[in-house]
């Protein structure tokens, strides 16, 4: 008897023609079928292919939740984390602000800027974005300070030459104290580096950007609007190139608030008075290259509408989203999406279409801020690129470095990171900070340092204040501080809960420790560890006004302070060893008045706060 014949089978371009119509997360369930199925639904041509046969519908809205937390990876069981909606009516919806999948989104919650594709859950964390270092005042021995900057704009783009998703950073505001208004630019390219670089071109001078203003992507270039409405900064994305649009003319109404975004493939600008939060609003197009000039396209002024919904939709911050037909849809800072009819008047009443308050899924108080986390999505398998440590321990020369670099204690580390930027992305990863924390040189080293400026937090080490110029600050009160807990404060000496006991008469200092501490109290007890007799270096070490420090792990020899003096105690020979004095003192009699320094003991540790 013959075998019957296999069943016919779809050749695999039928197949693939199929697959393409389908959401990205039903296709991303296939790819686990077979390692061919996987190539074939991850290669090029199907992400391509995918991304314009799957979004010929309406448009789609994504929105995160009411605790605006850091995007995570969504799986089948944390589908909570994003929410999507999607506008059936019938009218079509044109444009919209993802690219070609992916959108960048601020995390309310801490600042940082993460790449996301809400269709796949992929989250790519961007270095350096919660507190940008340029940002930051550092205060240096070095002759002239760092220059750092007040303000910053992000924005994504992409190079369809190279096929590079890059995010932007525009800096402004900045300069080295001599007045100037400088500006930078750095670049981080998705999948192929792991730090932010210098962009090809500089930027122009003299402009202020702002962070609730990020840029646009549009035409290959973005634009990032000057708070002061001035003008709108381009920037290429395939060649990093910088020029310039003419801005809006401003509406009347004194301090003007505006807003870029994009709306039915044109720049729109959003012009608001400050003053007033009920608007009107007014909406501008750019005409491109062939007119270079803005047109108003119309006034919106929710004075005219209802009072609830006027209530409802009151908020600091309105921007356009995408044309709705022959409407326009807008989102507000808390979250709420409404339309209205360009032609209606004074753009007519508005029509809600989406409040969070009204879903289970999105239920929730939400902050009306300038970064809501609600935005159009497309069905997109873009990925997001490999994350920051895999892109570092890429190559096995860096996993030898950095084998190298964690022997080395944190303050050499530190120097050794302004090297190159290469060198700044290891030492600075999770992976070599927590790798750094746990080897045994490091955990066992200590160091003295003094806490030169408490508002800025500058320390510098016992003996190192000399080429400071200065002395460490001094104040009126006294500053109390913890031991180090793996580089940070708070702790217990030497690895065991320590109390010291102060006795007046004799003029001495006790030290217990409870040692064989492993949870059971039982097991459990205190022993004296050390005495430190200061009779011989009174008045200026007493019982009553010393403070024991620590212990150091190689000499034995405890620290202690009294605000005044530094010093370290030998109890093998009773020796006091003083390192450092305040150097001026104004005494009324034996009353020394309000000249207290702050001395802590730093671990080498490459751990920062905030995380």
């Amino acid at each position: 008897m013959e075998s019957p014949p296999p069943p016919p089978t779809l050749p695999e371009e039928v197949i693939l023609e199929i697959l393409s119509c389908l959401p990205a997360k039903s296709v991303a369930r296939l790819r686990t079928l077979s390692r061919s199925w996987r190539a074939a639904l991850s290669s090029p041509f199907f992400l391509e292919l995918h991304l314009r046969r799957a979004n010929k519908a309406a448009p789609r809205l994504f929105c995160g939740s009411a605790d605006f937390k850091a995007p995570v990876d969504i799986d089948d069981d944390d589908d909570d984390k994003w929410c999507f909606f999607a506008f059936q009516p019938g009218a079509g919806g044109r444009g919209g602000t993802p690219l070609r999948g992916l959108i960048l989104v601020r995390c309310f919650d801490n600042g940082g800027y993460y790449v996301c594709n809400p269709c796949t859950g992929a989250v790519l964390a961007l270095p350096d974005s919660t507190r940008p270092m340029k940002k930051t005042f550092r205060r240096s021995m070095a002759q002239p300070p760092p220059p750092f900057y007040l303000y910053v704009s992000y924005g994504l783009g992409y190079c369809a030459a190279t096929r590079r998703y890059k995010v932007f950073r525009l800096f402004t505001g900045g300069g080295d104290g001599d007045g100037k208004d400088e500006t930078c630019c750095e670049v981080f390219v998705l999948d192929a580096l792991a730090y932010w670089r210098p962009t090809a071109g500089k930027p122009p001078q003299g402009c202020t950007v702002g962070e609730n203003n990020p840029a646009v992507f549009l035409d290959g270039s973005l634009h990032f609007l000057c708070r002061d409405g001035s003008a709108v900064v381009t920037m290429n994305v395939g060649d990093e190139t910088f020029g310039s649009l003419p801005a809006p003319a401003p509406a009347a109404g004194g301090e003007i608030l505006r807003t870029i975004t994009e709306l039915d493939g044109r720049l729109c600008v959003c012009q608001r008075a400050s003053e007033s939060g009920d608007g009107p609003y007014h909406l501008w197009l750019y005409g491109g290259e062939e007119t270079a000039r803005w047109e108003k396209l119309c006034c919106i002024d929710p004075r005219s509408w209802p009072e609830d919904d006027r209530n409802l939709l009151r908020s600091r911050w309105i921007a356009p989203l995408c044309m709705y037909g022959e409407k326009i849809m807008l989102r507000t800072g808390n979250c709420r999406v409404f339309a209205v009819d360009p032609t209606g008047g004074v753009a007519g009443s508005p029509e809600i279409l989406f409040r969070p308050d009204e879903h289970e899924a999105t239920g929730g108080e939400f902050v009306d801020t300038l970064y809501p986390t609600l935005g159009l999505y497309e069905e997109s398998l873009v990925p997001v690129g490999r994350t920051i440590e895999e892109m570092v321990f890429l190559s096995p020369a860096t996993r030898a470095w950095s084998d190298v670099l964690k022997w080395l204690g944190g303050r050499t580390v530190a120097e050794l990171s302004v090297v190159c930027r290469e060198w700044r992305a290891v030492v600075t990863s999770d992976r070599f900070v927590r790798a750094h924390a746990a080897h045994p040189k490091v955990a066992t080293s200590t160091r003295v340092r003094f806490v030169m400026d408490p508002a800025f937090g500058l320390p510098v080490d016992v003996d190192r204040v000399g080429e400071v110029g200065d002395d460490p600050d001094i104040s009126e009160q006294p500053f109390p501080c913890g031991q180090p807990c793996r580089g940070l404060h708070a702790g217990p000496l030497r690895g065991a809960l320590c109390v010291a006991c102060s006795d007046r008469d004799a003029n001495t200092i006790d030290v217990w420790a409870l040692t064989n501490h492993n949870g059971n109290a039982a097991s459990s007890a205190w022993t004296m560890e050390h005495r430190l007799e200061l009779a011989a270096h009174s008045p200026e070490y007493s019982s009553e006004k010393t403070t024991v420090m620590g212990v150091d792990p190689t000499s034995g020899r405890v620290w202690v302070t009294t605000g005044e003096s530094l010093g370290h105690y030998d109890p093998k020979t009773r020796e006091l060893v003083t390192v450092y004095r305040v150097r001026w003192m104004d005494r009324l009699g034996d009353v020394v008045i309000g000249t207290k320094f702050c001395a802590v003991i730093c671990q080498e540790r490459m751990i920062r706060y905030p995380f």
